[in-house]
């Protein structure tokens, strides 16, 4: 009995101190506020965040310091790179810096354009300029000299093609009855016994009658003696169109006489001579004692007046001098071939043959001959 009174005591006292406890804990609360943290857990907090703000002290310090001695070393660095950090003897391996500013040395010819010097590129300039200015002097000098010249001209000993005087005024033409009918050794008349169906008498000083030419080339035959006759030069007529027979008999009697070679070398056989063709015409000096037909004819007045202009009457001299290895017959002045005016004024302009003007090849042999 008296055992569970002490305990009802005891138990009475707990919860009166309980009591007092809680009551206590409510003052100090309604005193510093309910959301605060309790007084112990606050020293706690408060003894940690003395200690991170140390740390975070500490630690910026340190971080600062770390920071300075990058500045530093940069600041250093650079100044190393502006005193010429990198060159010999500073016993240091290159920076960055110097790696990226240091390039080999270049050659001469590995330089571009942008890396000249403005003197350099100004020296070559003026050099450039002053060629520019020299060949312009050159060239104005030759033109005041009267020494330039449009075009070269061509050698006889050349093949010239057409395309040497453009535009060409005329082509070669295989139609016997036009009057750029190529006739040669290689081209015969086609057919070989052709007759000119327009052939006339020229009216004309002639060695004897009935001679006959086309008739626009008896036209100007006799336009060229008018004039050759006002200049006190005789000519005359001495060979005009020669039909396929008779040019066989003259080619056969030739033979004959000298042989196949040799009637080769002066006469054209029968089909393949430009007498045929009614356009072509021998002239020599009316009176001259000294030269009848032959290469002296060309260093009579009449030779050297027909040669600076039978072009003027659509004429030219068809076997010029040197020009064997391409018409296949010697130097004969006396020998006229009609063209017609245009074609013999550009013919004679470029002192070439029909064959190069034509840019036909030469024919100085028969087909099979060597």
């Amino acid at each position: 009995m008296i055992r569970r009174r002490r305990l009802v005591a005891v138990a009475l006292l707990a919860l009166v101190l309980v009591g007092a406890g809680w009551l206590g804990a409510s003052l100090v609360d309604a005193l510093l506020g309910g959301d605060d943290e309790p007084v112990a857990e606050q020293g706690a907090s408060l003894t940690e965040r003395a200690s991170d703000e140390a740390a975070e002290d500490e630690s910026g310090e340190e971080s600062s310091a770390q920071d300075g001695a990058a500045d530093a070393s940069d600041e250093d660095a650079a100044d190393d790179a502006r005193s010429g950090a990198g060159d010999e003897g500073d016993g240091e391996e290159t920076t960055e810096v110097a790696e990226s500013t240091d390039e080999p040395e270049r050659t001469e010819d590995e330089r571009t354009e942008d890396e000249r010097t403005e003197d350099e590129r100004t020296e070559e300039e003026d050099a450039e300029g002053a060629e520019d200015d020299d060949a312009s002097s050159g060239e104005d000098a030759a033109e005041e000299d009267g020494t330039a010249e449009d075009e070269p001209e061509p050698r006889r000993t050349e093949t010239v093609g057409p395309e040497d005087f453009y535009p060409p005024v005329s082509e070669a033409s295989s139609d016997p009855d036009s009057i750029h009918v190529l006739v040669n050794r290689l081209n015969p008349l086609d057919p070989l016994d052709h007759q000119p169906d327009d052939l006339t008498t020229p009216q004309v000083r002639s060695s004897y009658d009935g001679m006959l030419l086309r008739e626009q080339a008896a036209d100007a035959l006799a336009d060229l003696f008018s004039a050759s006759d006002a200049e006190g030069l005789l000519m005359t007529l001495t060979s005009a169109y020669r039909s396929y027979g008779y040019q066989q008999q003259l080619y056969d009697g030739r033979a004959a006489e000298l042989g196949v070679a040799g009637a080769d070398e002066y006469t054209a056989r029968p089909g393949h001579s430009e007498h045929q063709t009614g356009l072509a015409a021998d002239v020599i000096a009316y009176d001259n004692p000294t030269c009848g037909m032959g290469a002296c004819f060309g260093d009579t007045a009449e030779g050297i007046w027909l040669a600076e202009n039978a072009h003027r009457f659509g004429f030219i001299i068809r076997y010029q001098e040197g020009t064997e290895d391409i018409t296949g017959y010697a130097y004969e002045p006396w020998h006229l071939r009609y063209v017609g005016e245009e074609t013999a004024e550009a013919v004679f302009e470029a002192g070439v043959t029909l064959e190069e003007y034509w840019g036909e090849p030469a024919a100085p042999r028969y087909p099979g001959e060597e």
